[in-house]
């Protein structure tokens, strides 16, 4: 469990990690462990990143992160809160991602089956820089559908639903800038097993 503020002797030990990782170097390092891209992040990322860190908070900020009490709701808990308002939620991962891997994906879907889950391929951790062509098709996809259901009625059919693929396993492939074929895929378990 954490405490705010930071002990104060531990302070130092955090601001000196703080440091430490902010570096372009590192973040370039850290990042390329989870990218799916071959060249892996570009350094320019990686100073832009070291840039944004250098306010004067930044450190205090990360400490605090670091001995942040435990959230009072679980995962499991939110999960249920967002269900339970019956929101509207697109799940959208890289396949590929060594941290949030598709486990943690599908483990959201159970807990908001409504919930459009869509995989990304090749992408990793970020896909939104690795991918974002692919990440902006499939968010206009999903928009354009949420706004033709909320436009139509709630459980009927509307005109846009066809842009995002309903089956599992169906997708739609997008050429980012630079040549790559991404797979964008609908995941998720069959409604035969989530209902019984």
């Amino acid at each position: 469990k954490g405490r705010l503020p930071v002990p104060w002797f531990i302070r130092p030990l955090a601001l000196a990690w703080y440091d430490a990782l902010r570096s372009p170097l590192n973040i370039k390092l850290i990042l390329d462990l989870v990218t799916s891209r071959p060249d892996g992040v570009s350094p320019e990322l990686a100073e832009r990143i070291s840039k944004m860190a250098e306010h004067p908070g930044g450190g205090s900020a990360f400490a605090q992160i670091l001995f942040a009490p435990k959230s009072a709701t679980s995962f499991d808990e939110a999960l249920q809160l967002i269900a339970d308002k019956k929101l509207r939620v697109l799940l959208l991962y890289g396949r590929e991602d060594p941290w949030v891997t598709p486990f943690w994906g599908q483990r959201a879907f159970l807990g908001m089956p409504s919930a459009d889950y869509f995989q990304i391929s090749p992408s990793g951790h970020c896909p939104h820089y690795e991918s974002p062509f692919a990440v902006n098709a499939t968010l206009l996809r999903w928009l354009a559908d949420v706004e033709g259901l909320e436009s139509s009625g709630a459980g009927q059919a509307s005109p846009s639903s066809e842009l995002l693929p309903s089956a599992l396993g169906a997708g739609f492939e997008i050429m980012e800038e630079d040549g790559r074929a991404i797979h964008v895929t609908r995941c998720g378990i069959p409604q035969v097993w989530r209902d019984g």
